[in-house]
């Protein structure tokens, strides 16, 4: 009974903390402020939803296109920023809580004080219509325990849907039990600047349902995971890589799937995608990775 109580115990704000941090310029910093990730998240959201909520002279929500505008006062300070201590971490997503840190509100910044800013024991989740804009950046996100042993439970380490949008800079994501990243849906996006997707159990970047994934920069490296390099699955899904797709050599090994003993697996590796488990390029359902968009050197 006591492990069951805990698994649901909730995330309580002090309120003068609140008004404290929204008013000293609106940053969680952890583990100065507050002691954990999703307790940082908290906070954002309940000034987020503070300013939503305030009757003193609403106007409408910028929304990015949005179907449902709400109610915003710009006059009420927020919180939109979290940063966490590169030397303080790693940072551990508590499995009490869930398997994700999640955000479903928009304009919040989640960042690192320098690059491999480490997080651990789960993912991040970028979630819902109004969880617009949301920047995460100087983070390393990893899930060693749950790495290699596949099942449906297992998190990306970073996991857009529900027509969100997020931007990920300088991100690595190694070793989670799922994908390294996964966009899920229509009308979900999420652009990528010079991210590390490496040794996931599943693929590296992965978007199925219509989702979008700009992958942007010039050092972006996604291999030696378990399954696909770059996957995009099911119609309207699309990976779009900003550098060549030129293919920089192929390997050959026994496809031990065939009757035919003297049949070989033929992978072509590129610059951005090499040496995954599976087929560095995946496209199935409609699905469509396209390279040499515009906007490598940004």
């Amino acid at each position: 009974m006591l492990m069951f109580a805990k698994r649901y115990r909730r995330v309580y704000v002090d309120e003068d903390k609140l008004q404290r941090l929204c008013k000293e310029g609106g940053i969680v910093r952890v583990p100065h402020d507050v002691g954990r990730v999703e307790v940082a998240i908290k906070y954002a959201r309940e000034a987020w939803m503070s300013r939503v909520q305030s009757p003193s002279g609403p106007d409408v929500a910028r929304t990015m296109g949005h179907e449902s505008a709400v109610d915003v006062n710009d006059n009420v300070a927020t919180i939109h920023t979290i940063e966490l201590d590169f030397e303080r971490g790693p940072y551990e997503i508590e499995p009490l809580y869930d398997t994700y840190a999640r955000i479903d509100f928009p304009g919040l910044t989640l960042r690192g004080t320098s690059p491999g800013t480490h997080i651990i024991g789960g993912g991040i989740r970028v979630t819902g219509g109004k969880a617009q804009g949301v920047v995460l950046k100087n983070l390393k996100i990893t899930d060693q325990a749950r790495a290699g042993n596949i099942n449906k439970h297992d998190a990306h380490g970073l996991l857009v849907d529900g027509g969100a949008s997020c931007l990920a800079l300088q991100c690595e994501f190694l070793e989670c039990g799922g994908s390294g990243v996964r966009v899920c849906g229509v009308g979900t996006t999420a652009e990528l600047t010079d991210i590390k997707s490496e040794c996931n159990s599943r693929s590296g970047i992965y978007t199925n349902s219509g989702g979008t994934v700009h992958l942007r920069g010039t050092t972006n490296s996604v291999t030696h995971n378990g399954g696909y390099g770059l996957e995009a699955r099911d119609e309207g899904s699309r990976i779009l890589v900003s550098e060549s797709g030129e293919i920089v050599n192929d390997s050959r090994t026994i496809d031990r799937s065939s009757c035919f003993a003297t049949r070989t697996c033929i992978r072509k590796h590129t610059k951005t995608s090499y040496d995954n488990g599976g087929l560095n390029i995946m496209e199935a359902g409609g699905g469509c990775v396209i390279f040499d968009m515009p906007g490598s050197t940004t």
